[in-house]
């Protein structure tokens, strides 16, 4: 059986953030386990009364994986780096489903996620894109490598408010991470075209 991670990226408290944990959380738990990836930034919210599970993290996560940030900020561009802290403390499972806090869904969302059981992809996303589609997306120039060019017209981005990425996928991008090289959109385009 899939064992899945459901993680709800988080940096504010609020009534909406409990009740959507406590949603996921409730059609969820026999598929997996659900947590928040909660941002500490300034003040630390106790959510232990909520019954909700938490993984923090803070600014810190920005240097201590050793990745090569794009900046000094989560965003833009290493809004997964929290991703990776939680997978690496947490490699067991088979996928990591990554849930921005202000992504809402009217439906069913057990329903949403067992749409995708049988999808054996490393990486689903949302709104994708090609370079033809959207050439003057401002992150395209971040596509870089020393070693080797991906041509214009096989260059494909994706907007991540929801995603999920495999063991396997996020294995990959430690170790590409790790290389320290600025590769942040090459990186989720080998993701994004792994073979099954």
């Amino acid at each position: 059986m899939i064992y899945e991670a459901y993680l709800i990226l988080a940096n504010n408290s609020s009534i909406q953030l409990i009740e959507k944990y406590k949603k996921i959380f409730k059609l969820t738990k026999d598929l997996g386990d659900t947590l928040l990836l909660y941002h500490l930034d300034k003040a630390s919210p106790n959510f232990k009364g909520e019954g909700v599970r938490v993984f923090n993290f803070t600014d810190e996560v920005l240097s201590s994986l050793n990745y090569f940030p794009l900046g000094f900020s989560l965003i833009p561009g290493s809004n997964h780096f929290p991703l990776l802290k939680f997978y690496l403390s947490h490699p067991n499972y088979d996928y990591y489903w990554c849930i921005e806090e202000d992504v809402d869904f009217s439906g069913d969302w057990r329903a949403f996620f067992e749409a995708f059981s049988s999808v054996g992809a490393d990486f689903i996303s949302s709104h994708i894109r090609r370079y033809q589609d959207e050439p003057e997306w401002p992150w395209w120039s971040a596509l870089a490598h020393p070693y080797f060019v991906i041509p214009q017209k096989q260059r494909i981005r994706s907007f991540n408010p929801i995603y999920r990425i495999s063991r396997a996928g996020l294995e990959l991008l430690h170790k590409a991470l790790s290389s320290n090289k600025p590769a942040f959109s090459l990186i989720w385009y080998a993701i994004a075209v792994l073979p099954n």
